[in-house]
């Protein structure tokens, strides 16, 4: 029952909906006892077996159970799709939807052998842009370094793990990955691009251990501003460019093209997503604490209006879970930044 639910409703569930789902699959463990068990292990007990209706409900069901399961080992499940079958297969197989960072690890060029015009640094949510640059800018080669969860806006700060699951692997994982990405960038200094997601992050200073942590994120800003500045100049950056956060998608599906083509929905959740006005004014106080010592673009302008955030765009969809893009919804945040990009990106290559 849990996964009929799950299908159905289309979104995770808690505890209470877990308890009151273990209390029916209980009882419905019970009426099948009764009505499909006790007749065939105790002939006189329960429903009989020589009843018509018995037979016939038993073979009806027996029936669906076989053409089910010969349906579920064909591709796109014919009888639930129908036509749209083919449709499924080929968004399934297209990159377009899968996870825009996919085939970039740590470290990655979207066109190696040529210069580095411009560096992409931070967490996943800088990797997420890595199909969509080799797209926008097929002729240049941008050098992307990322690690999970790990902040690159400070040449000093780094993120305090202490708290995290697995502290060790992620501190030195994201401490090696920050010094990769610094050291390359000041032995040949290019055009450096953030992105991450902007939170309120526990931090720690490399050099003398001090711990910091900001009341809250507004209060954060400011000092997040001034450490991307010091950063560019720290590292020779010829310009610096801030990408914000994108929009959440809470109730995106693991698998956003099985929510798109499911039949049967509860919740529409699969063209959008409530606008996250939170982390939108987060958005906008580091734009406005950044002021003119960077560019500064906005995924909320490209992905979302006043009200909601776009979770499908002509069938394919924007997000690969919860807080990524897919390839083409990167693509979406940096064809609706065009201009600016270019200018930033290939105006001052030569500065």
């Amino acid at each position: 029952m849990a996964v009929f639910y799950t299908y159905l409703s289309s979104a995770p569930w808690g505890w209470k909906t877990g308890l009151w789902l273990a209390v029916a699959s209980l009882a419905l463990a019970e009426l099948l006892y009764r009505g499909v068990e006790e007749p065939f292990r105790y002939p006189g007990r329960g429903a009989r077996l020589g009843d018509p209706a018995f037979l016939t409900s038993t073979s009806a069901i027996a029936l669906a159970l076989i053409v089910i399961s010969g349906t579920a080992l064909q591709n796109g499940w014919v009888l639930r799709l129908g036509d749209r079958a083919t449709e499924y297969s080929q968004l399934s197989l297209s990159p377009a939807w899968s996870y825009g960072g996919d085939g970039c690890g740590n470290s990655c060029d979207t066109n190696p052998g040529k210069p580095t015009i411009a560096y992409v640094i931070g967490d996943s949510n800088a990797q997420q842009y890595y199909s969509a640059l080799k797209t926008e800018f097929p002729d240049n080669n941008i050098r992307v370094f990322q690690f999970s969860s790990c902040p690159f806006f400070s040449a000093e700060f780094t993120r305090d793990f202490s708290d995290h699951s697995d502290p060790t692997l992620y501190d030195k994982g994201c401490r090696s990955s920050r010094a990769a990405a610094f050291q390359e960038i000041r032995r040949a200094p290019a055009v450096l691009v953030i992105s991450q997601i902007w939170v309120n992050f526990p931090l720690v200073s490399e050099s003398t251990g001090e711990r910091l942590r900001f009341p809250d994120i507004s209060a954060a800003a400011p000092f997040y501003a001034d450490q991307l500045s010091s950063l560019a100049q720290n590292v020779g950056a010829t310009s610096l460019l801030v990408v914000g956060s994108i929009p959440p998608a809470p109730d995106q599906q693991q698998n956003p093209a099985d929510c798109l083509f499911r039949p049967i929905r509860f919740r529409g959740n699969c063209e959008a997503s409530k606008l996250d006005a939170q982390r939108k004014v987060v958005n906008e106080q580091l734009a406005a604490a950044l002021g003119e010592r960077a560019t500064f673009i906005d995924p909320f302008d490209a992905l979302c209006d006043r009200t909601e955030c776009s979770l499908i765009d002509k069938s394919v969809p924007v997000y690969s879970d919860a807080n990524h893009l897919t390839g083409h919804g990167a693509e979406l945040v940096l064809r609706r930044f065009r201009e600016r990009l270019r200018k930033v990106l290939l105006d001052k290559r030569t500065h």
